[in-house]
């Protein structure tokens, strides 16, 4: 039932930082660089999150379809 927290918690994540970029975009000057800035950041942020928790260390191998399967 672990899935049903992560796929509630994505949608509560996704729908906050999607209401809180557009918030901080409309009251900006420069709504484009404002945007990059906020994404990039983001992006920093998943990168830390991907380093610390792991994720990079799992044994992922694609298979002879082109669809990934993990062997751990």
């Amino acid at each position: 039932m672990t899935w049903l927290l992560f796929a509630g918690g994505s949608v509560l994540f996704f729908t906050t930082l999607n209401l809180l970029q557009r918030i901080i975009a409309t009251d900006s000057r420069n709504e484009r660089a404002m945007a990059i800035v906020f994404n990039v950041i983001a992006g920093i942020i998943a990168l830390i999150l991907f380093t610390l928790t792991g994720s990079y260390s799992t044994n992922f191998k694609p298979n002879h379809c082109g669809i990934g399967h993990s062997y751990t």
